[in-house]
């Protein structure tokens, strides 16, 4: 697991491709966008050391709620609006994409191959020789982290409103991006 900020010249990011109705509703996929954003920042908010002294508030849901630095903010490479809509999301490190994968297994109608995730995530940690914990331990960590930053309750806020939503996701992969020079 991840604890620390990556170094080098590759981005890590997760393509996610949707299941909608043949024509969603703009409220619908702008609303799924927005708590995909939300779910990405609660995750960077509780593990990352750096955001410790964050609180919790009724203010994690506006726009301009979450002082994410730009380097840990969730980007867009890619954008697919035909059917099946689809998105690569670039995050800031690895420990962003697995604290994301981690609370987004938690949305129970969303089809992850939990397994391939795992064994990508695995892979990119042995790459960059991160230090590495057991699996159970570090999901209790973050278990322990929502609980202690009292964001739990968002968590399941969030949760409900993903599961709730028209559009689910039906794939996510973990893929490698390198920048470009």
């Amino acid at each position: 697991m991840p604890t620390s900020r990556d170094a080098g010249s590759e981005n890590i990011a997760a393509r996610l491709v949707f299941e909608e109705r043949a024509t969603p509703l703009l409220l619908d996929v702008s609303s799924l966008f927005y708590d995909i954003e939300l779910l990405h920042d609660l995750g960077v908010l509780v593990w990352d050391s750096e955001y410790r002294d964050f609180r919790f508030s009724r203010y994690f849901w506006y726009r301009n709620g979450r002082p994410l630095r730009s380097r840990d903010r969730l980007r867009v490479s890619r954008m697919e609006l035909a059917s099946p809509l689809s998105v690569e999301l670039v995050f800031g490190s690895v420990a962003a994409v697995w604290v994301f994968v981690q609370l987004a297994d938690k949305v129970a109608n969303w089809r992850l191959n939990r397994r391939k995730l795992a064994l990508e995530i695995d892979r990119l940690e042995a790459e960059r020789n991160t230090r590495r914990h057991e699996e159970e331990t570090a999901r209790a960590t973050l278990e322990r982290a929502l609980l202690e930053r009292e964001a739990s309750e968002i968590l399941v806020s969030l949760v409900r409103r993903l599961e709730s939503s028209s559009i689910q996701v039906k794939e996510m992969e973990v893929l490698r991006r390198r920048e470009r020079e």
